[in-house]
Parts: structure tokens; sequence; C-alpha cells
């Protein structure tokens, strides 16, 4: 193709503007990540042994941490979960595969909403 060609310049300045919507989207992607993993030193640590109240995750302790209103658990194997919707719509994954089903309850989870107080709490400090 001939790089003064109309059609060449136009299939040269479409590909650039993909290539620089895909980097704006992996920026924006790698900011929430960086956002997300960000742990506040406010001591966060929580377990299944000292929780208050019914322990509602599948696994026996990790890191609680508030980011903006974003609530997150992190496990000991480094995995992030979205314990709130603001964490969730942030791009952390779901807590589901490790949130307890709720025995009396078919079909549903125990409730979490102690887990979100006290990661919100963390937040306020």
């Amino acid at each position: 193709m001939n790089p003064n060609n109309q059609n060449y310049k136009s299939k040269v300045q479409f590909y650039t503007q993909k290539i620089s919507e895909r980097n704006e989207k992996q920026r924006l992607a790698a900011e929430q990540k960086k956002e997300l993993e960000v742990q506040k030193d406010t001591g966060g640590m929580v377990s299944k042994s000292s929780f208050k109240g019914v322990w509602p995750l599948t696994v026996k302790e990790g890191t609680l941490a508030c980011n903006n209103n974003a609530v997150t658990f992190k496990t000991m194997d480094g995995e992030i979960y979205a314990v709130n919707g603001v964490a969730e719509s942030r791009g952390a994954q779901e807590i589901n595969p490790i949130w307890k089903d709720n025995p009396d309850l078919p079909g549903a989870k125990l409730n979490i909403s102690d887990l979100i107080r006290k990661g919100l709490s963390l937040c306020n400090q």
C-alpha cells in the first residue's frame, strides 16, 4: 500500500485509535486493581476464631481492607474478594467462592453484614 493513499491513512488512523482505546482501558483496569490492593495499616486481619458474630466465609482468616468505601477481603493465598458492592463495581472478584451457604436456608448464603460493617469501620480509622 502507498502511505500517501487516503485509504491507507484512514486505516492507520482507525487502528491507532483502537490501540489508544485499548491502552486506556488497560490503564484504568490497572489503576482499579491497584486501588483495590491498597491495604490500610489499621490491623485489618480477621479470623474465624476472633470474629464477633457468625463467620460467613469458608476460609479461616484473611485481611479485611477498606478503600473509599470499597471493602475487600484478601485470603492468605493472596486472592482479593469484594465484600460489598462498591468493591465489586471497582473490579474485585465476587466473594461467592468463599461465602458460606446458609445451612438453614437452601440456596441462600450466611449473613455477611457484620463483615461489611467491620470493613467499613476501617475506612473511618
